[in-house]
């Protein structure tokens, strides 16, 4: 399957129906916990993964910028990446305002997943794109923090993230897929959708959930 179709099929299934996908296939689910989307309505996405790590500067507020996220996504980005950024859960720093994430959305990247702060908040909910992170926060990142790796596998709140898994955001939560599994787990995850649609429509009508189940399942 073509990349951009993965993740095409992938950003219509919810996180729950991909979940029950790799339980049925004996799959381990990995989700990120603790980092919710920028608005709840705002709309599911997948994409593949590319990742930047930042950590403390040794020379604080030095005029010597250490940062290299601007230039990766200007240069690097690419339409169906999903990029994440881990500022390890930092609330006292921004990485980030609105001109990367109008860049990031013009070039058709899926979303940005933050291990910490952005700033511009006004600004970035008038761009309506799909962003999960802790906060905000007035403090640019050229101040106090460097990259100390792109395209390097993270590690956030106990889930390993590598380039090139596939990411899939939703209202719900953060799925990561492995790409080896991704095609088994989306045929699944579709099934389970289709069904799922079937005993909505039961429900709606009246029938008890389990019944609905037990008919939606022959």
């Amino acid at each position: 399957m073509e990349r951009m179709e993965l993740i095409n099929r992938f950003s219509k299934l919810p996180t729950g129906n991909i979940c029950d996908a790799m339980y049925n296939l004996g799959i381990v689910c990995h989700t990120v916990n603790g980092i919710p989307p920028l608005r709840f309505e705002q709309k599911r996405t997948a994409g593949y993964a590319v990742t930047i790590k930042q950590a403390m500067r040794k020379d604080p507020y030095s005029h010597v910028s250490l940062i290299q996220h601007p230039k990766f996504i200007d240069e690097e980005l690419k339409a169906g990446d999903l990029l994440v950024i881990d500022v390890g859960g930092r609330l006292d720093i921004c990485t980030g305002g609105s001109f990367l994430v109008e860049k990031a959305k013009n070039i058709g990247a899926a979303g940005f997943l933050i291990n910490g702060c952005l700033r511009d908040m006004e600004d970035i909910y008038k761009l309506d794109f799909p962003i999960h992170l802790l906060g905000w926060n007035p403090i640019k990142s050229a101040a106090l923090i460097e990259t100390v790796g792109i395209n390097i596998p993270l590690d956030i709140n106990g889930t390993q993230i590598k380039p090139g898994d596939i990411i899939v955001m939703d209202s719900t939560g953060v799925v990561v897929i492995d790409p080896e599994n991704a095609e088994r787990i989306l045929l699944e995850a579709e099934k389970i959708m289709k069904m799922e649609a079937t005993v909505a429509k039961l429900v709606s009508s009246g029938e008890d959930v389990t019944k609905a189940f037990e008919k939606a399942s022959i």
